[in-house]
């Protein structure tokens, strides 16, 4: 019972983490960094909901809204990388 607690924790922190940088990209606030303070907080925010919800899809059994929420945070960091990769081309050019 432990162990599923420090993975909602995990899972909800990463949801935040997500969040907080969506509301800094979303504002523009993003634009005020370092540009590899953006870059690491960008990919960060990224790979680690998609580690943390494909490890909790595939490998930890934490009930249905933990699975819900799990998918929400993989989809939520594929997005953010998805993003990242595309300002990269696009600054790139």
């Amino acid at each position: 019972m432990n162990k599923i607690k420090v993975w909602y924790v995990l899972l909800v922190l990463s949801f935040f983490y997500q969040v907080t940088f969506l509301y800094s990209y979303l504002t523009e606030r993003l634009a005020d960094f370092n540009l590899v303070l953006a870059d690491t907080y960008w990919i960060t925010a990224g790979f680690f909901g998609v580690i943390i919800g494909t490890c909790i899809m595939f490998k930890r059994n934490i009930g249905l809204f933990g699975k819900i929420l799990a998918f929400v945070v993989m989809f939520l960091g594929m997005g953010l990388i998805g993003l990242w990769l595309l300002a990269l081309a696009i600054t790139s050019m």
